[in-house]
C-alpha cells in the first residue's frame, strides 16, 4: 500500500508538472507577439537544454533551419539529444541531455503549439502581402479613372470640333475655321502630353 501510494504520489508530481507546463506553454501562445523564437526559449528554459532548433522540410523533403536558441543548436535530427515532430514539415529539436518519456509527451506540445506559430506568422505574412496588392489594386484603379477622364477630355474636344468642320450644311468662315483648327490642335497637343506622363509613369 505504501508503495503504491509513493508511486502515485511521484506520478500525480508529474502530472502537475506537466499541467504546470503546458499552462505556461499555452499561455505564451495566446500573446501574440511571441515568436518562434521566444517559444525556444521557452522550450530551453523548461527543460534546461543548452540549445533548440525549428526544422521545416521543403518541397523536396530537405530539412531547413527555420529558428534556432543557444549555443551551438542541433541542425539535423541526428545531431540533437531529443527531438519531437510538430507535423510532417516541422520538427523540433533539443540539445543538452536525453529526456525522460513523461518529458517527451509535453516536448510534443511544445513542437505542435511551435507548428501553430509557424502556420500564424505565414498567415500573417500572406496577408500583409495581400493588403499590399490591394493598396496597388486601389491606386491602380483611382490611376485609371483620373486618367481616363483626362484622356476623353480633348479626345471629346478633337471630335466635336472636326464634326463642326466637317458639317456640309455649314458654311464656315476662315477665321472660324482656324479657331477649330487651333481647338483641335490644342486638344492633340493636350492629349499627346497625357499618353507622354502616362509612358513615364
Amino acid at each position: 500500500v505504501v508503495d503504491t501510494a509513493a508511486r502515485r504520489s511521484v506520478q500525480a508530481d508529474l502530472a502537475r508538472r506537466e499541467a504546470d507546463t503546458l499552462t505556461r506553454l499555452n499561455r505564451a501562445l495566446l500573446r501574440s507577439e511571441h515568436g518562434v523564437g521566444d517559444l525556444l526559449d521557452l522550450v530551453r528554459e523548461t527543460f534546461a537544454m543548452t540549445a533548440a532548433t525549428v526544422l521545416r522540410a521543403d518541397v523536396d523533403g530537405a530539412w531547413a533551419v527555420v529558428a534556432t536558441r543557444g549555443d551551438d543548436p542541433p541542425t539535423t535530427p541526428a545531431a540533437a539529444d531529443a527531438e519531437a515532430d510538430a507535423s510532417q514539415r516541422v520538427k523540433l529539436l533539443l540539445r543538452g541531455r536525453p529526456l525522460p518519456p513523461h518529458d517527451l509527451r509535453v516536448l510534443a506540445a511544445f513542437a505542435t503549439h511551435l507548428a501553430v506559430v509557424l502556420d500564424r506568422s505565414e498567415l500573417a505574412a500572406q496577408a500583409a502581402a495581400a493588403e499590399r496588392l490591394a493598396q496597388g489594386n486601389r491606386l491602380r484603379t483611382a490611376l485609371l479613372a483620373a486618367v481616363s477622364h483626362d484622356l476623353r477630355t480633348p479626345l471629346a474636344g478633337i471630335k466635336a470640333a472636326v464634326s463642326t468642320l466637317r458639317a456640309p450644311e455649314v458654311a464656315w468662315s476662315s477665321g472660324d475655321r482656324d479657331e477649330l483648327l487651333e481647338a483641335i490642335e490644342e486638344s492633340a497637343d493636350r492629349l499627346a502630353a497625357i499618353i507622354a506622363n502616362l509612358l513615364d509613369l
